[in-house]
């Protein structure tokens, strides 16, 4: 079994969670979660832990590194962060162009 961790705990870390939880991942471990909104983190490892599966809720990158998964799911979205007032469902239609004012 490999082990992954997620940086970014919004839409997507909640989809790859939640497909572990189902099991349909059944060759996957996720063993932490690192959030800036520690409290995403949370959710996800809670969700986690009701399917009986532990999680660690990671305050910083290093300490999601110290875990030493075998793969690292980034599921942050940086260009999000630059493109102020744009919606999610937005962004997910054409994020480069909205983001270049286009």
């Amino acid at each position: 079994m490999k082990t992954f961790v997620i940086a970014g705990c919004g839409r997507l870390a909640g989809i790859v969670s939640e497909a572990v939880v189902k099991g349909l991942l059944p060759e996957y471990e996720l063993v932490g979660v690192y959030s800036r909104t520690v409290a995403k983190a949370e959710r996800i490892a809670g969700r986690m832990a009701e399917a009986g599966k532990s999680c660690a809720v990671c305050t910083t990158a290093d300490e999601l590194l110290a875990l030493k998964p075998d793969i690292l799911v980034e599921t942050a979205s940086p260009v999000i962060d630059r493109c102020s007032g744009v919606e999610e469902r937005d962004f997910y239609r054409d994020p480069f162009d909205r983001c270049a004012g286009r």
